[in-house]
C-alpha cells in the first residue's frame, strides 16, 4: 500500500489518539475533581481521620516557603488556616494526568471571605493558590502522596498584600 494511500488512515488514527487523550485526560480531572472535593470537605469538617485516609503514609506538603510538612502536622495547619463558617474555597483542577498508577495534578485553589481587621473594619480577602501534586493509586484508591505549593496571593480589598512563587 502506498504511503498517499494510507494518508486517510493515518489522520484518522490521529484525530482517534487526540480524541481518546482529550476523553482520558478529562477523565483524569473528573476522578480528581471529585478526590479534591473529598479532601475539602474534611478538611471543612477538620476531619484528621478521614484526611488520613486520602494521604499516602508518606505525605509531604511543601509550603510557598519551601517548609517540608507531614500528615501528623496536617490538624495545625488547618487550625491556623484563615476562614470561618461557611467559607467554602473553590478548587480548579488546572491538568490532571495518570500514568498508571501515578498521577501528576495541578490545582488552584481560591478562598473569598471578609475578615475583620485590628481596627474592626470588615475588609475582603481573597486567596488564591496553585499547587503541583502527586498522587497514587493503591488498593484501587487515589492517595494524595505530595502537594507543593507553587504559587500563593492574598488580596484585601482588591489590593495584593503577598504574593510568591516558585
Amino acid at each position: 500500500m502506498a504511503f498517499s494511500s494510507m494518508r486517510p488512515w493515518l489522520a484518522g488514527a490521529a484525530i482517534t489518539v487526540t480524541l481518546a487523550g482529550t476523553a482520558y485526560a478529562q477523565d483524569a480531572k473528573t476522578v480528581f475533581e471529585a478526590r479534591y472535593a473529598e479532601l475539602s470537605a474534611a478538611q471543612q469538617a477538620k476531619d484528621l481521620p478521614k484526611l488520613q485516609t486520602m494521604m499516602a503514609p508518606d505525605f509531604t506538603m511543601i509550603d510557598i516557603q519551601g517548609n517540608e510538612h507531614n500528615a501528623a502536622e496536617m490538624k495545625d495547619l488547618m487550625d491556623k488556616r484563615p476562614g470561618g463558617a461557611g467559607v467554602v474555597p473553590k478548587i480548579t483542577i488546572v491538568s490532571a494526568q495518570i500514568s498508571g498508577a501515578t498521577a501528576k495534578v495541578e490545582q488552584q485553589i481560591e478562598i473569598h471571605t471578609e475578615r475583620t481587621g485590628p481596627d474592626g473594619t470588615p475588609a475582603k480577602v481573597d486567596i488564591t493558590v496553585l499547587t503541583d501534586d502527586d498522587w497514587v493509586q493503591s488498593g484501587g484508591v487515589w492517595l494524595l502522596k505530595s502537594s507543593d505549593q507553587r504559587d500563593v496571593s492574598v488580596s484585601k480589598d482588591g489590593d495584593v498584600v503577598f504574593h510568591q512563587g516558585k
